[in-house]
């Protein structure tokens, strides 16, 4: 009676005993939480999170309201707009992703601009219309030497939400598995960073 209507109510506990299981079972990896699939919640996961994905200005300035350390936050998403790209590097912003060779040329410009030392990874599509197809991400690598102070750190494989299939998800990390390997064997490419995203 003394809330307002409509009103969530979020048990921050079962949160963190979640998170607790979730961050022990898949040790060594790395949790990223996406801003947008629940904002209220950004600031409880810290201890948790190794990353915060941002996937606008409005989700940015959210982390910025709760005081998230910008070396968390990840500035990805198929909207990225210079003035956006620009104002994330200002105020500390080291990691970044590319859904396209504009975007990465546009990450790339803002370092070069404001003399800034930046990490990107390159999205690799799943057969739809986010990301670049491996000729693509390949052509990239090739002339990674040629674009500090960017520093390609590896790739993101987003490949939709809502799927239930283990073994659909192990196909998929198996493929991206694979073309890291390739990227190794053939190009000389070490990634460090592999975000896997399988919804």
């Amino acid at each position: 009676e003394t809330l307002p209507t409509p009103s969530y109510i979020f048990d921050t506990d079962m949160l963190m005993e979640r998170l607790s299981w979730t961050a022990g079972n898949l040790c060594p990896a790395k949790l990223c939480f996406a801003v947008k699939a629940n904002p209220f919640l950004v600031g409880f996961m810290d201890a948790f999170v190794e990353r915060y994905e941002v996937c606008s200005p409005g989700e940015f300035h959210i982390c910025v309201k709760n005081k998230i350390p910008m070396e968390k936050v990840v500035l990805s998403g198929v909207y990225k707009e210079e003035k956006d790209v620009r104002y994330a590097m200002e105020q500390g912003v080291v990691h970044y992703t590319a859904e396209s060779k504009r975007q990465f040329d546009l990450v790339q410009q803002c370092a070069a601009d404001l003399g800034k030392t930046v990490e990107i990874l390159l999205r690799v599509t799943s057969g739809n219309q986010f990301g670049m197809c491996e000729e693509d991400v390949t052509e990239l690598i090739r002339r990674r030497e040629q674009v500090l102070p960017l520093q390609i750190a590896g790739l993101q494989y987003f490949t939709g939400t809502q799927k239930k299939s283990i073994q659909k998800i192990k196909g998929e990390l198996q493929y991206i598995e694979g073309l890291l390997q390739r990227l190794s064997e053939e190009e000389g490419f070490a990634a460090k960073v592999l975000e896997f995203g399988p919804g």
